[in-house]
């Protein structure tokens, strides 16, 4: 999937599960968490309500 983003600080942080590792974060979020935000954007934006189907009552004559 493609995204794409204006004005996003990118930084290279400790990790907030294990202080001794560093992780890619994007706009203080860890890069993961931070493509599962956009995703389900993408997704929400995506899905339409679905209406259920009225039930034909045929033609009355």
């Amino acid at each position: 999937r493609k995204f794409t983003t204006e004005k996003a600080g990118f930084q290279v942080v400790k990790d907030p599960t294990d202080g001794t590792r560093l992780v890619l974060a994007i706009d203080r979020k860890p890069i993961a968490e931070w493509f599962k935000e956009q995703f389900d954007k993408l997704r929400q934006n995506i899905r339409r309500p679905i209406q259920p189907q009225r039930k034909s009552r045929g033609m009355k004559i």
